[in-house]
């Protein structure tokens, strides 16, 4: 889970994949209360009985389908972010996982299709990667539903 305030600063990580789902629902909800958040939640596979539980808990809350093109799109958006200094992550010293995911990042360009794919190197991980790119996707698009936005990504859950 990120949290992000509308000038692009995360004021919040939250990553506990080692306890059950009704736990880390009920935690993200308690943080997205906090921080009177607008919840951006992809809804992949698993997600979406997560989502469907979590907005029970949490009416502000919105889905996010990520598919090759949606993923190439929030990605690309946030590098340019992250270039331009509109997006400020928390230092290594406070969440090492990410600055880890970030290093690894990659992307693999194919000449038939003309097309790029981003990941993660095989046997690592991008969750906490995802989690920023969907949450700044979320501040761009929905910045008028809190004060606050916020994403899980269910691959961690």
């Amino acid at each position: 889970m990120t949290v992000m305030d509308k000038t692009g600063q995360v004021v919040e990580i939250y990553r506990n994949n080692k306890t059950e789902w009704s736990q880390m629902t009920r935690d993200m909800v308690q943080i997205a209360r906090k921080w009177n958040a607008s919840c951006l939640i992809e809804v992949n596979s698993i997600g979406d009985v997560v989502a469907e539980i979590y907005k029970k808990e949490y009416s502000n809350t919105h889905h996010f389908v990520t598919t090759s093109k949606s993923k190439n799109e929030i990605i690309e958006g946030l590098i340019l972010d992250m270039n331009q200094t509109q997006v400020m992550i928390p230092s290594e010293k406070l969440f090492s996982p990410l600055y880890n995911e970030l290093q690894s990042f990659t992307y693999q360009y194919n000449p038939k299709t003309r097309s790029i794919r981003y990941g993660h190197v095989p046997g690592l991980h991008d969750d906490t990667v995802m989690s920023l790119t969907i949450c700044n996707y979320h501040r761009k698009t929905h910045a008028n539903f809190g004060t606050y936005n916020y994403v899980a990504n269910s691959k961690e859950w």
